[in-house]
């Protein structure tokens, strides 16, 4: 495997960054000062690199980049394990609350596959801050995750269930952090439990609500960025710190629009020679959530979260660089390496011979490489496409009680003709013929459904026949 010029310099280039905030990170924890958030970045760091490592190690790299990638980890290791000693002295009860969080590595999530924002779940109206969801309320249910946890069952408290999850229409940080509550609880396999049944549905029912959440996010960033100037880099500090915390919430769950050349030459040309990112003094916070798990000011001029979170983005960038799926190379092929007013700096940090990862397109028989100006393709098709083929045909699904994993769907033709026959014929036999379709076949819109296919040689309005819940309906299709 060799990667394309324009990836080996990006893999450089966000590499050079992350080892800058491995090596403030480490001075910082010599110098005593603690930093809850900066621990988690590291953990970060240390946990995609590995896996990133063991990923491409299957894939015949040049082992120069795999040796780097280890080396990284191993050096985010001893630098987390050296700033978390101070933390845990600084702030013990803190501290233990997050303590799985803050000495486990944390790789991001193995994707299946990439994803997109689905439009149809961006909500029409949004508020910034709510009543409900103040800074305490947040930091005390993440932490209840952990806390219920430890003693092997998982019982998150209807409150932060209703509120991290089911209030809807929010924005910025807010939003931001009921994502991270979501990510951290899904992560654990008990607290998964507890979320769906919560729901009282089954595992679906989660990528329903990450893609709902997700989308809006995405929305969020893609509308800012259509209305700020084209370089970032005059965005204030809390701007950038809330784009690059869209980055890292959502990137890690693999959708492929947090790919955007603007953010992230934004990040890499905001890291000063210390290796830190900064937040100056005078830039309050915001009244809820601008917090990952805790700030901390460990320098003048430099924020202890905002470097976490720009680790987060980093790894995400990274992951998405050296995927064989090229969303990320044929996203950025065609940017600039400079900002406005000065060169992105290479090898500040640590020398890089990045020319020994490529090879000529022109040479190179590798799968991985893709034809220019052609786009990568989703590992899943839209079924959006579905749902208009469907329409078009005359074909409408009938939904039972609950939606169903991911694979080994199973459905049943019936041979009715309108919805009046299906009614009536709740009190007598029905024979159907089981079949089975693949994933993206089996879902109208957002996620795979159980049920029976109903084929009407009459060209009559297609229906979704809600379920007993009553959920599921989308706004563009009748329900009945």
């Amino acid at each position: 495997m060799y990667l394309s010029a324009n990836t080996a310099k990006l893999v450089a280039l966000l590499l050079n960054a992350i080892f800058g905030i491995v090596q403030y990170s480490r001075s910082s924890g010599a110098n005593g000062k603690a930093s809850v958030d900066l621990v988690f970045g590291l953990r970060v760091i240390q946990g995609e690199s590995n896996r990133l490592a063991d990923e491409l190690s299957n894939r015949s790299p040049p082992e120069s980049l795999v040796d780097i990638l280890r080396n990284v980890s191993r050096e985010a290791a001893i630098a987390a394990d050296s700033m978390g000693n101070v933390t845990r002295e600084d702030s013990p009860i803190q501290y233990d609350k997050l303590r799985r969080l803050l000495e486990l590595p944390y790789p991001l999530w193995q994707r299946i596959s990439e994803r997109k924002a689905e439009h149809h779940l961006i909500w029409s109206a949004r508020t910034m801050f709510s009543s409900n969801l103040t800074d305490e309320i947040s930091n005390r249910c993440i932490s209840e995750l952990f806390v219920s946890s430890s003693d092997g069952d998982c019982r998150p408290s209807r409150e932060c269930l209703q509120v991290m999850l089911n209030t809807k229409h929010l924005a910025n940080y807010a939003l931001s952090r009921q994502l991270i509550y979501f990510t951290i609880a899904t992560r654990q396999k008990l607290c998964r439990k507890a979320m769906v049944s919560y729901w009282s549905m089954n595992q679906t029912a989660l990528t329903v609500h990450l893609n709902e959440l997700c989308s809006n996010v995405i929305h969020e960033m893609e509308l800012f960025l259509s209305r700020a100037p084209k370089d970032l880099d005059s965005l204030t500090p809390l701007q950038k710190d809330l784009l690059m915390q869209h980055v890292f919430v959502c990137g890690q769950h693999g959708f492929v629009d947090v790919i955007q050349p603007r953010i992230l030459w934004m990040l890499l040309g905001q890291q000063n020679e210390a290796g830190c990112f900064p937040l100056p003094a005078n830039d309050a916070p915001p009244e809820i959530g601008r917090r990952l798990l805790a700030v901390a000011q460990s320098r003048p001029g430099c924020s202890g979260h905002s470097t976490s979170v720009a680790a987060g983005a980093s790894m995400v960038y990274l992951n998405m660089l050296l995927s064989s799926s090229n969303w990320a190379d044929f996203h950025l092929s065609d940017s600039a390496y400079t900002l406005s007013h000065r060169e992105i700096p290479h090898n500040r940090f640590r020398e890089m011979n990045w020319q020994l990862w490529t090879k000529s397109r022109r040479e190179s028989m590798d799968s991985d490489f893709i034809p220019d100006g052609e786009p990568p393709r989703l590992h899943n098709i839209k079924s959006d496409i579905f749902a208009f083929i469907f329409i078009f045909l005359g074909v409408y699904t009938t939904v039972t009680l609950e939606p169903i994993d991911i694979q080994g769907y199973s459905y049943s033709l019936l041979p009715f003709k309108t919805t009046a026959d299906l009614r009536r014929s709740s009190s007598t036999p029905m024979h159907t013929r089981s079949f089975n379709l693949p994933p993206p076949l089996s879902s109208f819109s957002s996620f795979p459904l159980k049920g029976t296919l109903l084929i009407r040689p009459q060209q009559q309005r297609p229906r979704i026949i809600k379920s007993l819940s009553g959920t599921h309906c989308r706004q563009s299709i009748n329900c009945l």
